[in-house]
């Protein structure tokens, strides 16, 4: 399968996508396009003001270009982790998803004439600091939500002591 069969493949995918969520979600939402915008309905001249359709296309790009450090950093991640699935070392890493990342990102940094050694050491780095990073906005999220649904501010937060004072020791 060549790269632009794979390429064309994802683009008529995206675009069937985006047409049936599309439809999807305007059956779901019953979207009216006629309907006045809350630029029109809200006008204040500061946070909404009404613009002509001809500006909205490149709103629309720069709100979906402000996510392409994300993306292209996503795609660099695929594109380092490939050499170590289809490499002579890919079935001897297989299940160990931090050494499979490593040996990708060796693989791709011995291209531009970095040590092996370093490219290991850097590489189990990067993905051990990703997982605790991520580890930890997954759980700062966590704690905003509980926060923003139940209401609990400071230390009524913490614990709660309408229902058992003794199962909370930090509060007593």
């Amino acid at each position: 399968m060549s790269l632009a069969s794979i390429v064309l493949a994802s683009i008529a995918a995206l675009l069937a996508g985006y047409i049936v969520y599309g439809r999807l979600l305007s059956r779901l939402f019953r979207i009216d396009p006629r309907a006045p915008t809350p630029a029109v309905t809200q006008r204040d001249d500061v946070d909404f003001v009404p613009i002509s359709p001809r500006f909205l296309f490149g709103q629309q790009l720069s709100a979906i270009a402000a996510a392409g450090p994300i993306v292209g950093l996503l795609l660099g991640g695929h594109a380092v982790s490939y050499p170590a699935f289809t490499g002579p070392a890919g079935k001897a890493l297989a299940g160990k998803p931090n050494f499979i990342y490593a040996q990708g990102l060796t693989a791709f940094l011995e291209r531009i004439r970095v040590p092996v050694a370093f490219g290991v050491s850097f590489a189990l780095l990067a993905f051990t600091t990703f997982v605790y990073d991520t580890l930890d906005v997954c759980t700062r999220l966590g704690r905003y939500i509980v926060v923003e649904l139940t209401g609990w501010r400071g230390r009524p937060g913490r614990c709660s002591r309408r229902r058992s004072p003794s199962a909370c020791r930090s509060c007593s």
